[in-house]
């Protein structure tokens, strides 16, 4: 393994999963706050309710994929 390769043992060490869950967060914190309150039960519950749906579903599929009938 050169320098940039590192073993995954778990849905962690997955770039896309990192990526996604710094996403969530900075959805959470930077945008949701700043959404009007006429927002607050259409637009601004889709997002939250998207943006962490995306990490599940990358470790769900991580966790599946070592399944020999779930993948």
């Amino acid at each position: 393994m050169d320098e940039h390769t590192t073993k995954i043992v778990s849905f962690r060490d997955l770039e896309v999963y990192r990526d996604s869950y710094g996403a969530m967060l900075v959805v959470n914190k930077e945008i949701l706050p700043k959404l009007p309150d006429s927002e607050k039960y259409d637009l601004r519950d889709q997002l939250s309710r998207s943006v962490k749906a995306i990490p599940k579903l990358i470790a769900e599929g991580y966790g599946k994929s070592h399944q020999k009938f779930g993948f």
